[in-house]
C-alpha cells in the first residue's frame, strides 16, 4: 500500500481504488476483476471512461495501473479466470434449475387440483345420470 497523501484530491480516490484492486478487496467491482483503467475508475465511483489518455493529470495513475496489471497477470495462477467464470456460470445454472424446480412443483400441484375437480364433477354427473325425465309434455 502506498501513501496517497502525495496525490491531488482528484487522483487520491483513484489510487485508493487501485490499491483495493491490487489487494483483492474491491468495494464496487466483483472480487477477482482484472486491473484495468475502467475497473479502477468504477472502483473509485467514476464512469469507466473517466481515466482518459488525453488528460495529463492521469499520466502517473495510468502508468501505475499498467504496471500493477502486468504484475497481477504474472502472479495470477493459470486458469484462475476460467475457474471463476465457471463458478459464476455454475451458480447461475443452479439458481435457474431451482427456479424451474419450483415452477415444476407448482404445476404438479395445479394438475392434482384439476384431477380432483374432474373426479368430483364426474361423480356429480354419475349421481345426476339416474334422474328420470318427466313425461307428459
Amino acid at each position: 500500500m502506498r501513501s496517497t497523501e502525495q496525490y491531488t484530491p482528484t487522483l487520491r480516490p483513484l489510487f485508493e481504488a487501485l490499491d483495493r484492486l491490487v489487494a483483492g478487496k474491491p468495494q464496487r467491482v466483483p472480487t477477482g476483476s482484472r486491473i484495468t483503467l475502467a475497473n479502477v475508475a468504477l472502483e473509485a465511483g467514476r464512469t469507466p471512461g473517466s481515466i482518459k489518455a488525453s488528460r495529463a493529470v492521469y499520466a502517473p495513475l495510468r502508468d501505475e495501473i499498467l504496471k500493477q496489471a502486468g504484475l497481477h497477470r504474472e502472479n495470477a495462477k493459470p486458469g484462475t479466470l476460467e475457474v471463476s467464470k465457471a463458478r459464476i456460470k455454475t451458480a447461475q445454472a443452479k439458481a435457474s434449475s431451482e427456479e424451474f424446480e419450483i415452477k415444476y412443483k407448482e404445476s404438479l400441484g395445479r394438475e392434482l387440483m384439476m384431477l380432483l375437480r374432474i373426479e368430483e364433477l364426474e361423480e356429480n354427473l354419475r349421481k345426476l345420470g339416474n334422474v328420470i325425465p318427466i313425461k307428459g309434455r
